[in-house]
């Protein structure tokens, strides 16, 4: 076997693994390179919907006797704000399809996370997911 010029071995690149793919689990392939188009594509959007989405879909999950507000936002946990907002930003950028396939996982969660929860009379204006406790 013909071993490898020594240039091409300094040409080659200096990291030993692939960058990661991040997708999200359960959604089509086509929908989740739409989201990495998306992000790439964006100067508002980046990694963090990764995280809100995770974060998200773990809220809408839970089960079991709480009572807590359901803001989830830490300034410093999330990056780019409420997961919330960084999951409703990405859907109204995604094309066609895509955005439909996401915006019905998208609901899907919500339905699941009002039925839980209760709305706060003394917030402020704003998003659903703002004004609300969670009771279940």
């Amino acid at each position: 076997m013909p071993r490898k010029r020594p240039g091409a071995l300094r040409a080659a690149p200096a990291t030993a693994y692939p960058r990661r793919r991040r997708d999200i689990p359960g959604l089509p392939s086509a929908v989740n390179s739409a989201i990495r188009r998306v992000i790439d594509d964006s100067a508002v959007l980046g990694p963090e919907v990764y995280d809100a989405y995770e974060t998200w879909a773990r809220l809408a999950a839970r089960s079991g006797p709480t009572w807590r507000h359901l803001d989830v936002f830490c300034p410093c946990c999330h990056q780019g704000g409420h997961p919330r907002d960084v999951l409703d930003r990405l859907a109204r950028r995604l094309p066609g399809s895509a955005a439909r396939t996401f915006g019905r996982r998208l609901a899907g969660m919500d339905e699941r996370i009002v039925r839980r929860v209760i709305p706060d009379p003394f917030a402020p204006p704003g998003p659903w997911w703002r004004r609300c406790h969670e009771f279940s």
